[in-house]
């Protein structure tokens, strides 16, 4: 069994919760080896998109263009078509990741249906929390939100919402995740604490 269909038999066997942390442990004893790494590949995606695409291009353009506004235009449109989509995969892969790390290591909470309560506040609408915190106007950017990171101080908006993956990405910090890793960094909250004050409506 190679390392996909171990990751790929680790996620089935989480989304049935079928199997506790010590019975995958049992079975796939080399699962933690293969997430660490797997989350240090995506990483460094993430780090390579970042370091060799956005930061060149966001140099270059305060290079040639002057007019604040057109330059504040072009970094938009690169930032929403040409690297978006790839952050968003990179996000999400490492957030998958980090879900079935959370597993194997043996998630000492407790409640029997706690991996179940996980998977309601991640559900929980991003842009809905967002709202509710009152951070700064929020504005439509095609399928997604923009609006002004709580994370770094940030003049113009450069977070970005994306509802179809639940998930979000500044781009002036570089700090990104889903639902439940917005509202670890917004109060400095634990996980579990994350995932307790979703459940419960903040």
């Amino acid at each position: 069994m190679d390392d996909l269909e171990i990751d790929r038999e680790i996620e089935v066997q989480y989304t049935q919760i079928k199997l506790s942390p010590g019975e995958l442990l049992e079975i796939f004893p080399e699962a933690k080896e293969v997430i660490r790494t797997k989350i240090r590949e995506w990483q460094e995606q993430q780090e390579k998109i970042i370091n060799r695409e956005i930061r060149p291009f966001l140099k270059s353009l305060k290079k040639e263009v002057k007019d604040e506004f057109t330059a504040w235009f072009i970094e938009k449109v690169f930032e929403i078509f040409y690297v978006g989509d790839r952050l968003i995969q990179t996000i999400k892969q490492m957030e998958r990741l980090k879900r079935l790390e959370i597993i194997v290591n043996g998630f000492k909470v407790s409640g029997e249906n706690f991996m179940l309560e996980i998977e309601r506040a991640r559900n929980i609408p991003i842009v809905d929390i967002v709202y509710s915190l009152n951070l700064s106007p929020i504005r439509r950017s095609g399928k997604n939100f923009s609006c002004i990171c709580p994370f770094h101080p940030d003049r113009n908006p450069s977070m970005y919402i994306y509802p179809e993956t639940n998930s979000f990405y500044c781009f002036g910090c570089n700090t990104g995740g889903d639902v439940i890793t917005f509202i670890e960094k917004y109060y400095g909250f634990s996980f579990k604490q994350a995932v307790m004050y979703l459940i419960k409506g903040g």
